[in-house]
């Protein structure tokens, strides 16, 4: 009997070094078909979120703006970063602190539409009530931080000017210092392969290119999701729920770090936040260790603006 139960919760070593070895490579065609997702969206949707963002409106409509842009284009880099060189050319004022408040409502509005992506994930999980009901558990965590944050602070900001002058006191002391550029790892190796699909799309005439990327983004993303739990399973038996608990999200302060660092090495909060959500899919995660994990992908994500 313990000789059995031994065989069954050791595996051979080449089992599990072939099944990590496919973990990894499913997880790079799940950052394919995020990437692939982005940029359809932006293809779609790019011109009009810039138009949007430029008319300028007011507070509580430019809140509303930055969500629909954010939602359009699937990345909050973006539009911050929109946002951002608009405020540098002046085109909500000259004066530092009027733009800076013009744009405060915006960049709001951009943190609520950037968790669209873990919502999109998550449906990956709906045939199967279970892991559907913890992906999506796991994915809503961002949507909640984010939409509190925004009912905590907007009014706030609208009354004192919170955000805004702190923004501006802050861009005053840094002023005459150098910038300097990163680029993600992830979007090196995941770029490429998105540019490559994105051509041959393009070739072809019987779709929008954009559309039919989309498509096969999403058949990508279910398949990739698919198979990454199954896998993600089969490997908990090898300690790797015991590895995520005793050094990833061992305590929230640590959960917190790995957020910060994981965005900032990435440079995107969506894939940041996604990548957990087949996690607690499997049932590996609980949300308790994942918020924190969201508040430093939410903090990691202000470096790319």
């Amino acid at each position: 009997m313990d000789s059995k139960t031994a065989s069954t919760s050791n595996p051979p070593h080449g089992e599990t070094i072939l099944k990590t070895i496919a973990v990894f490579a499913i997880l790079y065609l799940f950052l394919v078909s995020i990437g692939m997702i982005g940029s359809a969206f932006k293809g779609m949707g790019k011109g009009f979120a810039e138009q949007l963002i430029q008319s300028n409106a007011g507070p509580l409509i430019g809140l509303f703006i930055g969500i629909l842009a954010t939602s359009l284009i699937q990345s909050s880099s973006t539009t911050t970063s929109l946002v951002v060189g608009m405020v540098a050319a002046g085109t909500f004022g000259e004066d530092l602190h009027i733009a800076v408040a013009a744009a405060v409502p915006y960049i709001m509005g951009a943190n609520i539409g950037t968790s669209i992506t873990n919502l999109i994930v998550s449906l990956g999980y709906i045939v199967n009530k279970n892991e559907f009901r913890r992906a999506f558990s796991a994915s809503i965590v961002h949507d909640f931080f984010n939409v509190m944050s925004v009912l905590i602070l907007f009014p706030m900001e609208i009354a004192f000017g919170l955000i805004s002058k702190s923004a501006s006191w802050l861009a005053e002391i840094l002023v005459g210092t150098e910038s300097f550029s990163f680029n993600s790892p992830i979007k090196l190796i995941t770029d490429p392969v998105v540019a490559w699909v994105k051509e041959l799309f393009k070739q072809q005439e019987i779709i929008n290119y954009n559309w039919l990327l989309l498509i096969v983004a999403l058949l990508l993303l279910f398949f990739s999701l698919r198979y990454l739990t199954k896998l993600i399973r089969s490997l908990v038996m090898y300690r790797l729920e015991a590895f995520f608990d005793s050094h990833i999200f061992k305590t929230a302060g640590r959960a917190m770090f790995f957020g910060v660092f994981i965005t900032i090495l990435v440079q995107s909060s969506s894939i940041t936040t996604s990548l957990v959500v087949p996690l607690a899919g499997a049932g590996i995660l609980r949300l308790e260790q994942i918020f924190p994990y969201t508040l430093g992908a939410n903090i990691g994500t202000t470096i790319t603006a």
